[in-house]
């Protein structure tokens, strides 16, 4: 028995050591990893809306409260419960807005999948690209085939709606639910901003060159 205790107690403090290094290497690592991400996805983001040298972005915050602050859960989180939400404002060279974009989230069959969205000025779809996600092999995993943003383009707020809930978009076969995901993100995210417009914002273009 006291052999067992001595044996205990030696690997616990192998334990607490070991998970000690881990902790203190995650905490070197994560703003590297961190900021290597948000780089990642300012470049997809620049990509999708084709901004050029002479064209700018600037980070807009919406003044819009959520319906369900409460649901902070990255499992409920949307656009418009997530009061960490913001999105980007592209104006061309003459400081005109050119479009809009943002990343989606919500979670799908198995994940939270993760969509960049470029909208234009009327906030109409331009593109989308899935950017992260866990979905089935084979099945909600065809949200990262090169035809799949085709299903999204050039449609609004009332237009996003699967075709099995009775709407336009048509869903991934076998992949409903990843497909339905998708989908009510980035209405949830367009409706956002459609009412931060409405209430006056963002504010005007900025000046200088790209943020």
């Amino acid at each position: 028995m006291k052999e067992n205790f001595k044996l205990g107690f030696i690997l616990l403090i192998y334990c607490a050591f070991f998970a000690g290094i881990l902790a203190y290497v995650n905490m070197i690592t994560k703003p590297v990893i961190d900021q290597r991400k948000a780089k990642e996805e300012e470049v997809t983001r620049n990509n999708l809306m084709n901004i050029t040298p002479a064209e700018s972005t600037q980070t807009a915050k919406p003044t819009v409260t959520s319906k369900n602050p409460k649901a902070n859960t990255m499992e409920k989180k949307t656009a418009a419960a997530d009061p960490s939400f913001t999105y980007y404002v592209a104006y061309d060279a003459n400081g005109d807005i050119k479009g809009y974009s943002f990343l989606a989230a919500r979670k799908g069959y198995s994940s939270i999948v993760k969509t960049m969205v470029s909208l234009d000025k009327d906030l109409k779809i331009s593109t989308i690209k899935v950017i992260d996600q866990n979905e089935t092999p084979g099945l909600g995993t065809g949200c990262v085939a090169k035809d799949f943003p085709d299903r999204f383009k050039h449609k609004g707020y009332d237009e996003l709606k699967v075709d099995k809930d009775g709407g336009t978009i048509p869903a991934m076969t076998g992949a409903t639910i990843t497909t339905r995901a998708i989908t009510n993100s980035l209405r949830d995210g367009i409706g956002v901003i459609q009412k931060d417009i409405k209430s006056n914002q963002p504010a005007s273009a900025p000046q200088g060159g790209k943020k």
